[in-house]
């Protein structure tokens, strides 16, 4: 089950708690940024610190389900994110630099973990996954294997 209490900043994942005061090494607060609804029909979206250097985008969906981007920052204005992983193992995160282009999408995709949408046990078991890896000093590159969570399919 996955909870937003928009006034307090909580977002609850299978009964833990997530909220961005708690991220450590962040010695000021940072409260969650609220990305939408853009129009009453689209999901709820925030910004919220998982660690420094790592936010996760999370919408919202009303079944119960969320979707899930991880970045470096502020979401379309920073690098993404990826799980790089070893036949399917993930080991670390890398930063996906913006591609020559100039287009964000263009260079994180099929880099960037982006998945949706996951049910709240894999918005978990996700969160928790990230928290724990290290951090790779090289770029994320086409030729190496990422990895997603599994979608859900309700």
């Amino acid at each position: 089950m996955i909870e937003w209490d928009e006034g307090s900043g909580i977002l609850l994942v299978e009964g833990r708690p997530y909220q961005a005061a708690a991220v450590p090494g962040v010695p000021h607060r940072i409260p969650p940024t609220r990305r939408g609804p853009r129009t009453p029909a689209d999901p709820p979206r925030f910004t919220l610190p998982v660690r420094p250097g790592l936010v996760a985008q999370i919408t919202l969906h009303r079944d119960g389900a969320a979707g899930i981007e991880l970045w470096a920052g502020e979401p379309e204005e920073t690098d993404g994110i990826a799980v790089l992983s070893d036949s399917g193992f993930p080991y670390a995160l890398a930063r996906i630099p913006l591609c020559s282009c100039g287009d964000r999408g263009c260079g994180n995709l099929p880099l960037q973990l982006n998945a949706d949408p996951v049910s709240g046990a894999t918005l978990l078991s996700t969160l928790e996954l990230v928290e724990g890896l290290r951090w790779d000093d090289r770029s994320a590159t086409r030729s190496q294997e990422t990895w997603q969570p599994e979608t859900y399919r309700g």
